[in-house]
C-alpha cells in the first residue's frame, strides 16, 4: 500500500514538473520593463499575481516585416489592443517592427503568448498600474 502511494506521488510530481517546464512563465510587475524573446512555437506565459489590473505597453523589436502572435487567455480576463479576452478565448495578431501592443491583465489573469512566425523576435513590455 505504501509503495502504491509513493508511486502515485512520484507520478504526480513528474506530471507537474513536466507541465511546469514546458512553458516559461513571466510575472507582470507594475513599474518594470522586461524583454521577452519569443522563439517560434515556444509558449510563454504572463501572469498577474496582484490584486489589481496591470497594463503593459509592449514594443515589438524585429528585423522582419510581419510577426504573428497567438494569445490564449488561460485564467480570468484581459485585453490585447482593446480586444477583450475571457478565459478560454484566443486571438491572433500580426505586428510590424517597432509597433506597440497594449496588454491589460485583470487580477489573477494568466495569458499564453505563442510566436507563430517562423523566426524569433523580442517584445519589450513596460508595465504600469
Amino acid at each position: 500500500m505504501i509503495k502504491l502511494i509513493q508511486s502515485t506521488i512520484l507520478g504526480l510530481c513528474s506530471l507537474v514538473a513536466a507541465t511546469s517546464f514546458s512553458t516559461t512563465t513571466h510575472m507582470l510587475i507594475p513599474g518594470m520593463t522586461i524583454e521577452y524573446e519569443l522563439l517560434p512555437e515556444e509558449p510563454q506565459t504572463m501572469v498577474n499575481f496582484f490584486f489589481w489590473a496591470v497594463t503593459a505597453n509592449c514594443s515589438i523589436v524585429s528585423e522582419y516585416p510581419q510577426n504573428t502572435v497567438h494569445f490564449s487567455m488561460l485564467r480570468r480576463s484581459g485585453s490585447i489592443q482593446d480586444v477583450t479576452l475571457n478565459m478560454g478565448e484566443s486571438l491572433d495578431l500580426t505586428f510590424h517592427p517597432t509597433e506597440t501592443a497594449i496588454v491589460k491583465a485583470e487580477s489573477g489573469a494568466k495569458v499564453e503568448v505563442l510566436n507563430t512566425s517562423d523566426h524569433k523576435f523580442t517584445i519589450s513590455c513596460s508595465s504600469v498600474e
